[in-house]
């Protein structure tokens, strides 16, 4: 009966989105990436603003198109302002990949559909992206909706999912993907159903970005074009080494298993009826992102289905040299993660829990390679990805615990006092975080007047606060950083949380009574 549910993609589905979906019960993140930006402009639509024209700080702002906005706000009307209604949308976007993924695989006539589907959601990037509320992972799903269109021949719902996906990040993507369908099928040219459906695409697409332009022209060609797009391409973020280097690492923990795929004759001979759908999909996007000056490696996300692909092509049956080999490096990968992760929680960082699952996963992960089991290997993989997630909560709770500490023990309405308006502001992530709106306080008047009815006020760090009466104050310690999680500081230094060297103080203020 397993074996017929393994066939099954609801199946492959489910366990995706119950793997994941856990990990967002009563989730906490560390406050990092551009989600911050996305979850305050949301929480501006879901207090009352204009589904049409985002807001940042009150302000039109249309660095990103909407989509993303929309989907968490859509999350939060369901399940009310969380981080559970936040990212449940993205754990969805990444099931319906899955999905996507297995159908195309199906209709290619690959060896393991099955395969190719789990091993899609059941790395470092899917995890990134599928469990925060971030626009790569409804990217990734578009792109595989509308390739699994044309696929089944229809040409009218391929462009009306490209159309909508000009809504996510831009029309880029949704003119890399017209030319890659003809680089396919140059015949389209000659249909008129084609260009029918290409012209409904290009108005739909175009639809958001006309509606805005009646009466906020000048904003969005200054933000969206300029800014956002052409001010990319004078600022270098990376070399392409980097860039490709940061994607094959987010391929982890089966990464290796892409150059075996891509040098073992069987393989390459399984590819070889679709060779050319593999590089419609692949190759124009993959160029352009290579050259375009602004490298950062969420750009070749989109790529994952298809290394799970090739992957799940590969012949397991490896000579006993090579799967030595293969043996060696990932366990010695294996040991050196298992080094940092029981380093963090000796160190106070994670649970110890964490740290054995991970082990035990890793472990399975080996005997999958060992045994030759398909099944295994994927299963393995994506305990594993769920596990770091579970780091990465663990790592949230400790990022947020004096904060909700206080929000528990005082039960009084919150605000930032922000002098200005830093796009990078975490208001929209602390309140999903709270599960309540957290005000924006811009001035002194402001503050007294929210004091005096009841709330209390988070000040930054580098902020200096009158000196009034009567007044009590919490500390919230958090980590100096803006970006990322500072993982080699931490092991190299063997740095504890709460160390002085590493953290910084907000303090959160109310008036006693």
């Amino acid at each position: 009966m397993l074996h017929s549910w393994w066939r099954n993609p609801f199946f492959i589905c489910f366990i995706v989105l119950l793997s994941y979906g856990i990990t967002l019960c009563g989730a906490i993140v560390p406050l990092t990436g551009d989600q911050k930006v996305y979850l305050s402009t949301a929480l501006e639509i879901f207090k009352g603003g204009n589904w049409v024209v985002p807001t940042l700080f009150g302000d039109p702002n249309f660095l990103k198109p909407p989509f993303q906005y929309w989907a968490t706000v859509v999350g939060w009307k369901i399940f009310g302002i969380s981080l559970f209604g936040a990212f449940l949308p993205s754990v969805i976007a990444l099931s319906g990949s899955v999905f996507f993924s297995f159908r195309i695989a199906k209709k290619l006539d690959l060896s393991q559909p099955s395969l190719a589907a789990l091993l899609t959601a059941s790395t470092l990037g899917s995890m990134t992206y599928g469990t925060t509320a971030q626009m790569e992972i409804w990217i990734v799903f578009f792109l595989l909706g509308s390739w699994l269109s044309v696929l089944h021949g229809r040409i009218f719902l391929t462009f009306l999912l490209v159309g909508i996906m000009a809504w996510v990040k831009g029309p880029l993507y949704p003119a890399l993907f017209t030319f890659s369908l003809l680089f396919w099928k140059p015949q389209f040219l000659s249909r008129v159903s084609f260009w029918a459906s290409l012209l409904t695409g290009v108005f739909i697409g175009l639809g958001w970005y006309g509606a805005v332009s009646i009466t906020h022209y000048r904003e969005l060609m200054s933000q969206f074009f300029e800014v956002e797009n052409v001010g990319k391409m004078a600022t270098s973020q990376g070399t392409m080494y980097g860039l490709w280097g940061e994607f094959f690492f987010s391929l982890f923990p089966w990464s290796a298993f892409v150059l075996i795929g891509a040098l073992q004759s069987s393989t390459r001979k399984r590819w070889k009826t679709n060779l050319k759908f593999f590089l419609a999909y692949s190759v124009f996007s993959a160029v352009f992102f290579s050259f375009f000056p602004y490298r950062v490696n969420t750009y070749l996300y989109f790529l994952t289905p298809i290394m799970a692909m090739l992957v799940s092509e590969l012949d397991f049956e490896l000579t006993p040299r090579i799967r030595r080999a293969v043996m060696v490096v990932h366990a010695l990968v294996f040991v050196a993660m298992l080094f940092v992760i029981f380093h963090l929680a000796q160190n106070g960082w994670i649970h110890l829990a964490t740290g054995a699952g991970f082990a035990l996963a890793s472990a399975l992960f080996l005997l999958s390679i060992e045994i030759t089991n398909r099944r295994l290997f994927a299963l393995s993989s994506l305990m594993i990805v769920v596990l770091v997630r579970v780091m990465a909560i663990d790592i949230g709770s400790l990022e947020f615990g004096d904060l909700k500490t206080f929000d528990r023990e005082h039960r009084m309405p919150l605000a930032y006092y922000h002098e200005k308006t830093d796009i990078w502001h975490e208001f929209g992530m602390v309140s999903a975080t709270l599960k309540k709106p957290v005000t924006i306080l811009t001035d002194i008047g402001s503050m007294e007047r929210f004091l005096a009815s009841g709330g209390a006020v988070i000040l930054q760090d580098d902020q200096n606060f009158p000196e009034w009466s009567a007044m009590k104050c919490s500390d919230w310690k958090r980590l100096k950083r803006r970006t990322k999680f500072p993982f080699t500081k931490l092991i190299r230094e063997g740095l504890r949380w709460g160390d002085p060297e590493i953290m910084r103080t907000f303090r959160i203020c109310f008036q006693s009574t």
